[in-house]
């Protein structure tokens, strides 16, 4: 009886340090992905097709993206006010899709699109991939455009991870360290004016809103 026992103390003794060890790895499975920038948001400004690619980043990748979701639209932002002490966001879909496997060395655009400068009021044409209008919006009162997606990636053969980011573009004015800065006109318009008479492909940045990355059982 004595030896019984002390094998059960001995083998849940054993089991606890396996399940402890294994949630560290996983914690630090999650952790890496996270610093490694796995399936980040990037976006450029293509002379060639005269439009931006906002993408999931995986060209430099060593992961496979698996069940990638994406939703893109524009938001436009109406104050809290008399009636109403929350603000209200109006959204307008751009564009959604889903992929169930994105190999290493592939980026996946989710939203193309250029501005056009048309008598002082600025529209955002959206294309497809290669710059063909596929539909346009003017940007009054629009503040931003959002995506959100979701992917799955595996990492070091064992652990199998939820990847879900929320990035945003703004569109609106606001004031930067004192200077009010118009993001469509001084940034992304511009941007696009250079990099189309320069020939030469144009970083923008993407900022991100929301991010979780957790770990499937």
């Amino acid at each position: 009886m004595d030896a019984f026992v002390s094998f059960m103390v001995s083998f849940i003794a054993s089991l606890a340090v396996v399940v402890v060890v294994y949630l560290v790895l996983q914690r630090l499975s999650s952790y890496w992905l996270q610093k490694g920038e796995v399936g980040e948001t990037k976006c450029w400004f293509l002379p060639r097709w005269n439009c931006f690619r906002v993408v999931v980043r995986n060209i430099p990748g060593n992961h496979t993206l698996l069940f990638i979701k994406w939703r893109a639209w524009l938001r436009a932002v109406i104050p809290a006010q008399p009636g109403c002490s929350v603000k209200t966001f109006v959204d307008t879909d751009l564009d959604s899709g889903e992929r169930i496997y994105l190999p290493a060395g592939q980026d996946l655009p989710v939203a193309c699109f250029r501005f056009n400068d048309n008598l002082g009021k600025v529209e955002l044409v959206l294309t497809d991939k290669l710059g063909k209008p596929v539909n346009s919006y003017a940007l009054d009162d629009i503040d931003s455009i959002m995506l959100e997606y979701h992917a799955a990636v595996r990492h070091w053969f064992v652990f199998k991870h939820d990847v879900n980011r929320i990035v945003f573009m703004p569109l609106s004015k606001e004031e930067v360290r004192g200077k009010t800065i118009d993001f469509v006109r001084d940034y992304y318009l511009a941007k696009q004016k250079t990099s189309y008479q320069n020939r030469s492909e144009t970083q923008v940045k993407v900022f991100k809103l929301e991010e979780e990355i957790t770990a499937q059982l």
